[in-house]
């Protein structure tokens, strides 16, 4: 293997492992927010937020399609980097938002999905915090992805 084909490997890595998470996680939440639909409007509808607690039927559909898209995007060379800008994007909102909830809201309901149910909030916010900067780096050390 000569030095330009390992270095151009080396730099793929983030990409590699921030596209596999990524496709995990939005696979995973995306299918459980749909098959327990009703259990994800619910809690929505317990926010104290009036918007997202009044939109709460369309917020629930809307979030596990755009993760859909994403996971399809991250999963198709030619839509990978627009896929790690949209899901960049996605978890850089919800932290907006886990954030804007903590500071102005005690009791919040939890509106996660699966395996996530047992993180805490400030669980949450590291986690979007790993994942928003693996993104990030794979996003700059990969303008032209090649898988």
């Amino acid at each position: 293997m000569d030095k330009i084909s390992a270095l151009s490997r080396k730099k793929e890595v983030p990409t590699y492992v921030a596209t596999i998470l990524l496709i995990i996680i939005f696979g995973y939440t995306a299918t459980n927010k749909l098959i327990s639909h009703d259990r994800f409007q619910f809690q929505l509808q317990l926010i104290p937020v009036s918007f997202i607690a009044r939109n709460a039927f369309f917020i629930s559909l809307v979030i596990p399609l755009i993760e859909l898209v994403l996971t399809i995007a991250l999963c198709l060379n030619r839509y990978r980097l627009p896929g790690l800008f949209g899901a960049t994007t996605l978890l850089g909102l919800f932290q907006i938002y886990l954030v804007a909830l903590m500071v102005n809201y005690k009791n919040l309901p939890c509106t996660c999905a699966g395996i996530s149910l047992e993180l805490s909030w400030i669980d949450h916010i590291i986690l979007n915090t790993l994942l928003i900067s693996l993104s990030i780096l794979a996003i700059r050390k990969n303008a032209k992805l090649k898988f």
